[in-house]
């Protein structure tokens, strides 16, 4: 689990372990090409693109949760991450209405894992 960079990170991990049983990330920037682009800021040249490793990982049952006002790291990104990935965005990636990057997350936070786990129960790539 990882939020925003951290989340970045953890699909990172998740590509090279075999031990690896659920994925959640939290407001992650997880294509930092259109990341950086969407944001007008310089590229990543030094960083892996977790977008690049998408494909490897899409056999592990994962969530990505994001915000409809998150302006820093906007659910297009977490869409691009999934299409590059043949994941449907259904079942994968949860908007939550009125959530920014760093606003509300802990809100209800205890309902809220229940749905991640049970949407993680699922077969990988349904």
């Amino acid at each position: 689990m990882g939020y925003s960079g951290s989340g970045s990170a953890a699909v990172l991990v998740a590509a090279h372990r075999d031990d690896v049983e659920r994925l959640v990330t939290i407001a992650a920037n997880l294509d930092t090409e259109l990341w950086t682009r969407t944001l007008g800021v310089s590229p990543m040249d030094l960083s892996v693109n977790p977008k690049l490793v998408a494909r490897d990982i899409r056999n592990i049952p994962q969530m990505h949760l994001t915000g409809s006002d998150n302006d820093l790291v906007p659910p297009t990104i977490g869409r691009s991450f999934l299409k590059y990935a043949e994941l449907p965005e259904s079942g994968h990636l949860s908007i939550f209405q009125g959530h920014s990057h760093t606003c509300c997350w802990h809100r209800l936070w205890r309902s809220r894992i229940v749905g991640i786990r049970a949407a993680l129960t699922r077969q990988p790539g349904s």
